[in-house]
């Protein structure tokens, strides 16, 4: 399957570097806005804005797996990016493409 479009569950300069590589793939990128940084520059280097600003969970953003698997299908995204740290090291986070058929 090749990948049309890509959640990146990350911020910062992780976010710009997977958005600018999989833009010059060709791939459609998907940022998330968040409470905390509604205009952080990594939302300039996405092609598409996904807002977690409303209705804000008990857990951060970036962590709340269950929300970003959510968005992925909701959005008709194909893959997700976890880029690195916490969530790229979750089983939980595997699991759940797994079941949902995300790359």
């Amino acid at each position: 399957m090749k990948i049309k479009s890509l959640l990146i569950a990350n911020r910062g300069e992780i976010a710009i570097r997977i958005a600018t590589t999989a833009t010059a793939m060709g791939i459609k990128t998907y940022g998330i806005k968040t409470p905390k940084e509604p205009g952080a520059l990594y939302l300039k280097a996405v092609d598409e804005i996904i807002d977690f600003t409303e209705n804000v969970e008990e857990l951060p953003e970036f962590l709340d797996i269950e929300r970003i698997i959510h968005a992925t299908k909701q959005h008709q995204i194909d893959a997700i990016h976890p880029g690195y740290g916490f969530l790229a090291e979750s089983p939980i986070l595997l699991n759940g493409v797994e079941e949902e058929n995300i790359t």
